[in-house]
């Protein structure tokens, strides 16, 4: 009588297949997210390290902030062994 199209009802794999792609993209976001989290609070801490490196992603600036993590570090260098570490 209402002319109701037939109600189509999906396999069961591919509503997991869309359960597990926004599950992944939901992880992507969250990891998207603490990165420029990250990013903000190291150039917070350290802001003169963005202007010492041509870019601030590579691995020598991972190393600095790894082996620097706070001005009292540094301070507590001489020249000679400052020049060494980086």
């Amino acid at each position: 009588m209402l002319n109701h199209k037939p109600t189509y009802v999906q396999e069961e794999v591919y509503q997991e297949l869309r359960d597990l792609s926004r599950f992944y993209q939901n992880l992507t976001e969250d990891i998207v997210r603490t990165k420029n989290r990250l990013h903000k609070v190291l150039q917070v801490t350290f802001p003169e390290l963005e202007s010492l490196l041509s870019t601030p992603t590579g691995e020598q600036y991972w190393n600095l902030v790894t082996a620097f993590p706070c001005k009292e570090m540094v301070l507590e260098l001489s020249s000679d062994e400052l020049s060494h570490v980086i």
